[in-house]
């Protein structure tokens, strides 16, 4: 008696043979090599070059063997392809399938497992989803598993085949026990693809935004080891052999993890940075997929050996680093991780312990092989005529066109200050693909510092700018803003005007149309966000004198540099300045003015999505620091984002934050200064004047 895997040299069949050749099943192997690799196959195991879907060619392997249980596995598998060839994979998955089942049953084959896919579900739900929830595939891939399954089901309940319907949800690593245990052909799951970038082997991880909302904006999905999914489909036969009746079983870990939690494992595993590129969400690819894994565990007795994400990544890194060999390494200490197996934490800590002299774990590593490790230090400024006036400073993450063009069109459209400015670029990601360019950039540009500060992705980079301002004045600008001709010079001259400024100047945010305008923001909350745009006819020209505002989008911003009221250390990610460090100036003695001629452009569009890591726990996180800062209740920030996100997100938000700062008692308005209490009353439609 035989088994027969179908698609039994790919991914997941060829780690499912090696689990059957182990036990010491007879095996037969039929594959057609479109996409698996025929040295994955051990050699004693017989092996068959074919169609799945050839009834006449599995009728005669099914006799010439004596197969009595079938284990499906062949068929095409990315939902992107599906997407864009659905006809292949309707051919690919349902028609052979059917094919394949309808002889099965004619020839008398008893026991019938298939690999389907958690695609099925769609966008079923956030999860944990039980085989009980009624799927609704959004994609041809998981519509034509679905059909599959029917098909299987059908032809079951009329011939009396039993069978078990395994949904797997996202498969990664591989087994690396010897030659023919290590699968060729790789997964598409954003751990592999992670890994690889780990590994050098490919330049940069593409990071799809989600469809709704998540805590950090990517996808999440329930990561499975692949050996952990071979050992389930050994279990399933096993459970049939034993008198199991039909059953569908999900296979997953039970745990959901986004994309930019897999990015973090990886980086916390090997002591390196991952550089990122935030793409659109996919057609066909639900936000979030989490299995129920109650049934397969308590009817099967199955149970993932690689129950968390750090087990998992740490095992893929390995692996991939063994199959590949990856001679393209060059950081040291992400090849001592990837072949021992080792965390990088661990790994500094036994360098440290065993260093010949008292130096730091990475004395013996370049620090330019291990980025954001620690920060090299920031280049001295350039020795000039006379100390600058003002400090012109931005902070970016992988964006080196906004820096280019920001700074570019800043010495040619305003010459005339170019004595009296230095430029300061902080980049919040040095090791990433734009650090280089960047510091090249800077040494082109007279007056001009890069300083790497990859330790710190906050909001609170900003204070990086006016802690090496040499300026006695500082205009702090997103990397990718334009200002107005002429407004520079008048800022500087503002300046110079009133020396001991204890205020925070702002300008209006002039549209895309060059015409439409926004002086300020209103202190309401909308999108996630504490204020929205607003305009006032005090800044409808150039020539107004300033006036006073609530509070302005900080995309472009300037003090005296001593006057600085500064960010909370204990800010994470990015979000929450607006209002509160209005509100620091003004608890400060200053003033938030509009300077109608400090006029500016902003770059918002983003059609790549953003570059770093934007999460809803991070920036609910800053709210409520920054708001119990100031003095003004935090209430309004959790019923906000409560709304928002929605009971489940908002559950794991709340989670990631901690009781502490959602359970501290809130200020009562008595306890508020009266710049707050104004904030709080404030009428949707009435602009409140900040005396």
């Amino acid at each position: 008696m035989s088994i027969l895997v179908t698609g039994g040299a790919g991914y997941i069949g060829s780690h499912v043979v090696c689990e059957l050749a182990a036990a010491d099943h007879q095996i037969v192997v039929l594959d057609n090599l479109s996409s698996g690799v025929r040295a994955n196959v051990p050699p004693e195991v017989t092996f068959i070059a074919g169609e799945c879907g050839d009834q006449s060619l599995v009728g005669s392997v099914l006799d010439e063997h004596d197969v009595t249980a079938i284990i499906h596995l062949a068929g095409s598998a990315v939902v992107s392809d599906s997407i864009n060839d659905p006809g292949s994979f309707y051919a690919n998955n349902t028609v052979a399938a059917r094919n394949l089942i309808e002889i099965a049953a004619q020839r008398g084959v008893a026991h019938f497992v298939i690999c389907s896919s958690a695609a099925v579900y769609g966008d079923a739900g956030p999860g944990p989803l039980s085989e009980a929830v009624p799927p609704q595939p959004i994609s041809p891939y998981g519509r034509s598993m679905l059909m599959s399954e029917m098909i299987l089901q059908d032809v079951a309940a009329a011939s009396g085949v039993r069978y078990v319907i395994l949904r797997a949800f996202n498969v990664a690593g591989s087994a690396t026990i010897d030659e023919h245990r290590v699968a060729r052909a790789s997964p598409s799951t954003s751990v592999e693809r992670a890994v690889a970038v780990a590994l050098g082997q490919q330049a940069a991880l593409d990071v799809h935004s989600a469809t709704l909302h998540t805590h950090d904006g990517t996808p999440i999905r329930d990561y499975i080891h692949i050996l952990d999914l071979a050992g389930a489909h050994i279990a399933a036969l096993r459970y049939l052999r034993d008198g199991g009746d039909s059953r569908i079983f999900n296979c997953g870990s039970g745990h959901g993890h986004s994309v930019l939690d897999v990015v973090r494992a990886i980086q916390a595993h090997c002591g390196a940075s991952l550089p990122l590129r935030r793409v659109p969400p996919r057609p066909g690819d639900p936000a979030v997929l989490i299995a129920d894994t109650t049934r397969i565990r308590r009817e099967l007795g199955w149970q993932p050996a690689f129950d968390d994400i750090g087990s998992l990544v740490s095992h893929a890194l390995t692996a991939a680093y063994r199959r590949e060999k990856a001679p393209q390494i060059t950081r040291p200490l992400v090849r001592l991780v990837a072949e021992s197996g080792v965390p990088a934490a661990t790994l500094k800590t036994l360098i440290a312990r065993f260093a010949t002299s008292p130096r730091s774990p990475s004395a013996d590593l370049p620090a330019s092989r291990l980025a954001d490790d620690a920060d090299q230090a920031p280049a001295p400024p350039r020795a000039s005529g006379t100390r600058k006036t003002l400090t012109i400073g931005m902070a970016t993450y992988d964006d080196y066109d906004g820096v280019y063009f920001t700074l570019q069109a800043m010495r040619l459209y305003h010459p005339e200050i170019l004595s009296d400015v230095e430029f300061i670029i902080v980049d919040n990601n040095p090791g990433g693909l734009c650090g280089a360019a960047l510091r090249q950039l800077a040494a082109a540009i007279p007056d001009c510092r890069y300083l790497p500060q990859g330790h710190i992705k906050a909001t609170t980079i900003k204070d990086w700018v006016f802690r090496q301002a040499q300026g006695k004045y500082v205009l702090c600008v997103d990397c990718h803003i334009l200002v107005a001709p002429g407004a520079l010079k008048r800022l500087i001259d503002y300046f110079d005007a009133d020396p001991e400024t204890k205020d925070l100047l702002h300008g209006p945010l002039i549209y895309d149309d060059l015409e439409g305008y926004a002086t300020h923001f209103k202190p309401e909350w909308r999108g996630g966000m504490y204020g929205v745009w607003d305009s006032d006819p005090a800044g409808a020209h150039a020539d107004l004198p300033p006036f006073e505002i609530p509070m302005q989008g900080m995309g472009l911003f300037a003090c005296r540099r001593e006057a600085w009221a500064g960010f909370s250390a204990e800010f994470r990610g990015f979000g929450g300045e607006e209002g509160y460090i209005h509100e620091k100036f003004r608890q400060r003695g200053g003033k938030v003015l509009c300077l109608p001629f400090l006029r500016w452009v902003h770059r918002f569009n983003r059609p790549f999505g953003l570059p770093y890591p934007n999460v809803w726990a991070d920036r609910v996180r800053n709210y409520l620091i920054g708001f119990r800062e100031v003095g003004w209740d935090t209430r309004p920030v959790v019923d906000h984002f409560k709304k928002l996100l929605g009971e489940q997100v908002w559950a794991s938000v709340s989670e990631a934050i901690g009781p502490g700062l959602l359970h501290d008692e809130a200020p009562s308005a008595m306890d508020l200064n009266p710049t707050a209490k104004q904030a709080m009353a404030a009428d949707d439609n009435q602009l409140p004047r900040i005396a």
